[in-house]
């Protein structure tokens, strides 16, 4: 089911996606350390 994906247009919106909340779980992280940092 997963390689029929692949050739469906779209695909790609949902990898973006994915990075993007890949990519604000890091900063959440990141904010979260700096608090605790500046402690």
């Amino acid at each position: 089911m997963e390689s029929e994906g692949k050739n469906l247009p779209g695909n790609g919106k949902g990898r973006a996606d994915a990075y993007r909340k890949g990519f604000l779980l890091r900063i959440s992280k990141s904010l979260l350390w700096m608090e605790i940092l500046g402690r």
